[in-house]
C-alpha cells in the first residue's frame, strides 16, 4: 500500500521556533499511520495514492466477488472506495473526524477488473463540520459515482 503525505507548513508556525519537530507534523504523521493501517481498506486491497489534509486519492481493482448478479461492480464496493477516500481526507490533518451523513449517486456499474479511483476533496470548512465531495472514476476516466459526506470534527488528536 503506497501513501504520499503532503504537509504544508502550518500558518502559525514561527520561523524562530523552527528548532526541532513541528508538533503539527507529528499529529499528521500519527494520522497517516492510522489511515495506512485501516483493516477494511487493506482487506479490499485498496491503495492510497495520495493523502493530505482535506484530500485523498484511493484506488481499488474490482474483483469478481465484489460484483452483483447483473455482472457489474456492487454498489457497496463503489461506496467502499469512496468512503475510504472520504475518511482518509477528513482525518489526514490529525483531528478525529467522524461521518455525520453521506449520500452517493451511482452513474455506471463498472465490470469486474475495473480500476476504480476515488478522489476526495474538502469543499466546505466550518468550525466543527467539513463537507467533502468524492468522485469515483474508472481507468477510462468514466464517472462512476459521486459521493458527498459531512464530518464532525471532535477536536481530539490521534
Amino acid at each position: 500500500m503506497d501513501i504520499q503525505l503532503v504537509v504544508p507548513p502550518h500558518p502559525r508556525q514561527s520561523q524562530k521556533r523552527g528548532f526541532g519537530v513541528n508538533p503539527d507534523n507529528q499529529i499528521i504523521a500519527r494520522g497517516k499511520e492510522k489511515i495506512m493501517a485501516d483493516p477494511f481498506a487493506r482487506h479490499l486491497n485498496m491503495r492510497f495514492l495520495e493523502v493530505s489534509p482535506g484530500y485523498a486519492l484511493v484506488e481499488m481493482v474490482v474483483p469478481d466477488y465484489l460484483c452483483n448478479f447483473h455482472g457489474g461492480a456492487h454498489g457497496a464496493a463503489i461506496f467502499a472506495v469512496a468512503d475510504v477516500a472520504f475518511s482518509a481526507a477528513s482525518n489526514a490533518g490529525g483531528t478525529v473526524a467522524v461521518a455525520l451523513s453521506v449520500t452517493i449517486t451511482y452513474l455506471q456499474a463498472p465490470p469486474p477488473g475495473a480500476i476504480l479511483t476515488a478522489e476526495a476533496v474538502e469543499e466546505s470548512e466550518g468550525r466543527r463540520t467539513r463537507l467533502y465531495r468524492v468522485k469515483v472514476r474508472d481507468e477510462k476516466n468514466n464517472l462512476i459515482a459521486i459521493f458527498e459526506g459531512l464530518v464532525y470534527r471532535k477536536g481530539e488528536h490521534r
